[in-house]
């Protein structure tokens, strides 16, 4: 009988060392094909952000998410990103998140990296987060972003001689952290507003019903051209940032 229990105690002690074992195998496996993603997407082509940098910072490590999923898209498409765009009244610069240059037109992408459940009418100015059991209200990014396309309309009309004004389409993406996302539009909204794992498929349904307008030179013309603001001085980024703490301070 002791022997009975000493077998069955080694057997189990195996059945446990093997469970490790295989973990660990998974894990490391895990590692090497986000390791090899990262390397391989567009959004390290394009920031030259170091892999664990993004993984650090949620704000980066969110649109480096989203743009994973935008390479599903179909079609000629490139990538901006964090792009410092001149305000259209002269009075300092708008960061955009994402912006994509497809051959149909380019998106203009507000991307936020949430968690909990967000709430909101398309139509309101403030939206709400439900977060441990607390209601936090934030401004509505559909509206933060018919500004934003506002601004690259007319950076592009100052600055893109000979081109026709092109189609500009607002793309509000949250992270698939969220737990729920219910933005009601009573109000008729542009704006395509989904979490990430749904934005290809939104956006391109946008995208095919728009003839393609940009030929490769022109692609890659504006493509030049916001990326250039993208590599703005640190100065820049520095005023930009003083300029949103501000604004969050006003709205406490």
């Amino acid at each position: 009988m002791d022997i009975d229990i000493v077998l069955q105690n080694q057997t189990g002690r195996l059945w446990i060392i093997a469970a490790f074992l295989l973990a660990a195998v998974f894990l490391t496996g895990l590692g090497r094909h986000r390791k090899k993603r990262y390397a391989r997407s567009e959004y390290r082509r394009e920031t030259g952000n170091k892999r664990k940098k993004v993984e650090q910072d949620a704000g980066k490590n969110g649109e480096y998410e989203t743009s994973i999923a935008l390479e599903k898209i179909r079609g000629r498409r490139c990538f901006v990103f964090n792009a410092y765009i001149p305000r259209a009244d002269g009075r300092g610069s708008v960061e955009i998140d994402i912006i994509m240059i497809h051959e149909r037109g380019i998106v203009v992408i507000e991307n936020k990296n949430y968690s909990g459940e967000i709430s909101g009418r398309a139509d309101q100015a403030y939206w709400q987060q439900r977060l441990a059991g607390k209601r936090i209200g934030f401004y509505s990014p559909v509206y933060q972003n018919i500004s934003h396309v506002r601004h690259v309309r007319s950076f592009l009309k100052n600055h893109m001689d000979g081109m026709s004004s092109p189609p500009i389409f607002s793309a509000v993406i949250f992270n698939d952290r969220i737990q729920k996302l219910k933005i009601r539009r009573k109000w008729r909204s542009e704006a395509v507003i989904c979490v990430s794992k749904k934005a290809p498929k939104k956006i391109w349904k946008k995208l095919k019903r728009q003839e393609p307008v940009f030929s490769e030179a022109e692609m890659e013309e504006l493509y030049r051209l916001l990326k250039s603001r993208a590599e703005v001085f640190r100065w820049v980024k520095r005023r930009h940032r003083k300029k949103v703490i501000k604004y969050k301070k006003m709205l406490d």
